[in-house]
């Protein structure tokens, strides 16, 4: 059974050597539990960008964009008649390019998802998106079971933080966490970015043929 928060934050007591300490209140070590968590979660899809992928399935009747998932971190994909025989992968451009081309295009714009130009935008869309891990609050909260063997990274850089705010030495920590000067790999961190590339898809990035068509002609999609 993965992890819970209750056992994370004894843990972070214990490396701290505080248990029982008032110096940082249990929301305190809460959120930065969290705040490694989410370190954790960035170093993983930074390099594996499909871990946890979600999909996001909408529909666009009038106007040209849609809200971002409440848990959205960053875009992975976007299609267009998602799993017909219409599918197309929409391609990203600026507002200015976009709202010019004939082909459907899409931009971020704050927490909105903008399909161009304007008149194209209607039509059902999926939006395949790296989520935000979940937030642990609950002492029986849990980390994700994949992740849950690397909970010595969150530990470690909750321990960096805590011993920060007294001004204490966390040098050993640090090593553990990060490595050292020309060997990275021997800390958790590399340990972990190691993992997360071991865990791509195997079918690796290749360069698309743009020269099928031009965007600026009346061509499909």
């Amino acid at each position: 059974m993965a992890t819970a928060l209750s056992q994370l934050r004894a843990d972070l007591q214990m490396f701290w050597d505080v248990s029982g300490s008032t110096v940082l209140t249990t929301s305190e070590q809460n959120k930065l539990i969290n705040d490694g968590y989410r370190a954790l979660w960035a170093e993983v899809t930074a390099v594996n960008k499909t871990f946890r992928l979600t999909p996001f399935a909408f529909t666009i009747a009038t106007g040209q964009s849609q809200a971002f998932p409440a848990d959205f971190q960053d875009i992975y994909t976007v299609r267009r008649d998602p799993n017909t025989q219409q599918q197309v992968y929409l391609t990203q451009y600026g507002p200015k390019t976009g709202s010019q081309l004939y082909v459907r295009t899409y931009r971020p714009a704050g927490s909105n998802l903008v399909i161009e130009p304007l008149t194209r935008a209607p039509g059902s869309y999926q939006l395949d998106y790296i989520p935000q891990p979940p937030v642990l609050v609950l002492d029986a909260d849990t980390l994700d079971a994949e992740l849950d063997q690397w909970r010595l990274y969150i530990e470690y850089h909750a321990v960096i933080a805590a011993m920060a705010r007294e001004e204490g030495d966390a040098s050993e920590f640090f090593r553990m966490l990060y490595g050292v000067p020309g060997t990275p790999e021997i800390g958790v961190q590399g340990q972990v970015k190691q993992w997360a590339a071991s865990k791509r898809s195997t079918d690796p990035d290749t360069i698309e043929d743009v020269r099928r068509y031009s965007p600026w002609q009346p061509t499909p999609p």
